[in-house]
């Protein structure tokens, strides 16, 4: 009797356990669902500029217009929009890439074609390195609206991670026909790199500059990507070039001041190299960065410094990653950790 009393018992608190675990789950995705994430305060000099002050207000405003009108997939779309930009800005992409990712899916839950956010969801499974994820999202877009130069892109984005270079050349000729600008000739630049035509992938990157507007992320962002092409041909004079004028036009841009860290490791000058480095990490917290820095610190003979940086880039991506070991959609960062370890 008393056997058939505690084995009632267990199974009375199981089930109490298994219900309290499915209400709480139930409870924290609604919590989820009924989220609304906000644009962060940056750091630094890019919190001064012009530019954050428009972000913030445009952020604040379509935040309020989500807070009064739920259904408003407009200004959600917009929010995803701001966000994924300024992922690109800060290298805060655990924080946007959620935050966009969760107003986008909003909007698929009511509107399944709607173009826009299948485009801004392909952007930000590629940006978690969800690449066959990415290119079937691109290709279902694709068939909402087969004459929009940007989906094509994000296909050649998509493809090149994945190895398929013929259908990546495909889809860069189809994007180039339909708006020859900034994005396309940049593209056809990165595949010209990975075919092994660097002069034809500078004379494309050129074009992809001159396309854009000086100063933009954009346009500054396919300037360093000359400068390295200029690297690869072992000219840091022409390197160089680019990079300062980058830094003219966008002051303070992470990725011009790490390739003025490179040009200055060419030139074994490993102080200014540092200097360089550091700066660059001060304003995008990009690991790749930290990373780097380790090397240049082993090239130049501080080894302990080294081996203490390449552990602490170590333990960050680990964290990072735990926070989203038990979510499908968090970022994939296997490659990065591979990289980072080698340097240990």
């Amino acid at each position: 009797m008393k056997k058939t009393f505690t084995y009632l018992a267990i199974i009375a608190f199981f089930i109490t356990a298994v219900s309290f675990i499915i209400i709480k789950y139930k409870k924290d995705e609604q919590d989820k669902a009924g989220m609304l994430y906000a644009m962060k305060d940056r750091m630094g000099p890019s919190a001064q500029t012009a530019e954050w002050a428009s972000i913030k207000t445009s952020a604040s405003s379509l935040l309020e217009a989500v807070k009064k009108n739920p259904a408003d997939n407009k200004s959600r779309l917009g929010l995803a929009a701001l966000f994924i930009q300024e992922a690109r800005v800060t290298g805060d992409y655990l924080y946007y890439d959620a935050a966009a990712l969760k107003y986008v899916n909003d909007v698929l839950k009511n509107e399944p074609a709607n173009f826009e956010a299948l485009i801004y969801k392909a952007i930000i499974q590629l940006s978690q390195h969800h690449f066959a994820d990415g290119l079937a999202t691109a290709q279902q877009a694709q068939k909402v609206n087969p004459y929009n130069a940007f989906i094509y892109g994000i296909m050649v984005d998509a493809n090149v991670e994945l190895g398929n270079y013929a259908a990546a050349v495909e889809n860069s000729d189809k994007m180039v026909s339909i708006r020859p600008d900034l994005r396309s000739y940049s593209r056809i630049a990165y595949l010209r790199e990975i075919h092994g035509d660097i002069p034809g992938a500078i004379e494309a990157m050129k074009l992809a500059v001159e396309a854009g507007l000086p100063g933009q992320e954009g346009t500054e962002w396919c300037r360093v990507q000359l400068g390295q092409l200029y690297e690869q041909l072992g000219d840091l004079k022409n390197a160089e070039m680019q990079y300062s004028i980058s830094l003219e036009e966008r002051p303070g841009y992470a990725y011009a001041l790490a390739g003025m860290g490179r040009v200055a490791l060419g030139n074994r000058d490993y102080e200014k190299a540092i200097g360089h480095y550091i700066h660059a990490y001060d304003m995008v917290h990009d690991q790749s960065f930290r990373e780097k820095l380790a090397e240049i610190y082993e090239i130049a003979g501080q080894q302990q410094k080294a081996k203490e940086l390449a552990n602490e880039v170590v333990d960050q991506m680990m964290k990072a990653a735990s926070k989203n070991a038990n979510d499908s959609s968090g970022h994939y960062s296997d490659r990065e950790l591979a990289y980072a370890y080698l340097g240990i």
